[in-house]
C-alpha cells in the first residue's frame, strides 16, 4: 500500500515541514517500541493505545468536533513522532498520535493523506529491521509473540 502511495502521491503533496519535525521521533520511537515489545506484557501495550485514544475522543468532544488551526509546534511533533513509532511498531496503530499532530494544522485532505503516506513508508521501512531481529532471534519453532 505505500509503496503504491509513494508512485500515486508526488513529493509535492507532502507536507516536508512536518515529515521533517515527524522522522526523528518516528525513527526513536520505534527503536522504544522495539525494547517495548520485548519488555511489556501485550495487557499494558492495549491499556496504553486505549487511554491515547480515549485523549484523542476526549479532545474531538471538548472542542465539539470543530479543527481548531494551530502553528507548526517542534516539541508536539516529536512527541507524536516518537508516540506514533511507538505504536506502530508494537500494534501496527501508529495513526492515532500522527492525527493527534496533523490535524489541527489545517491540512488539506490530499496533503494530509500523502504526508500520513510518506511518514508510514519510512517507519515500515526502518521497522522492518527490528521485526527481522526478532524474528531471527526467537527460538526454533517459536514465534517472536507467541504469547499475544
Amino acid at each position: 500500500m505505500n509503496l503504491y502511495g509513494l508512485r500515486y502521491w508526488k513529493p509535492s503533496t507532502w507536507s516536508k515541514p512536518d515529515l521533517l519535525l515527524l522522522v526523528p521521533g518516528l525513527v526513536a520511537g520505534i527503536g522504544a517500541g522495539y525494547l517495548l515489545f520485548k519488555a511489556l506484557d501485550h495487557r499494558a501495550i492495549a491499556i496504553q493505545m486505549a487511554a491515547i485514544t480515549l485523549v484523542f475522543v476526549g479532545m474531538w468532544f471538548l472542542r465539539a468536533g470543530e479543527v481548531v488551526g494551530q502553528p507548526r509546534s517542534s516539541p508536539k511533533a516529536m512527541a507524536a513522532g516518537v508516540a506514533s513509532g511507538i505504536t506502530t511498531m508494537v500494534a501496527h496503530s501508529g495513526g492515532l498520535p500522527l492525527a493527534m499532530y496533523l490535524f489541527p494544522l489545517g491540512l488539506s485532505t490530499q496533503v494530509y493523506a500523502d504526508t500520513t503516506n510518506m511518514f508510514f513508508t519510512v517507519g515500515n521501512i526502518i521497522k522492518a529491521v527490528p521485526w527481522i531481529v526478532n524474528v531471527c532471534s526467537s527460538l526454533p519453532g517459536e514465534s517472536p509473540a507467541s504469547d499475544w
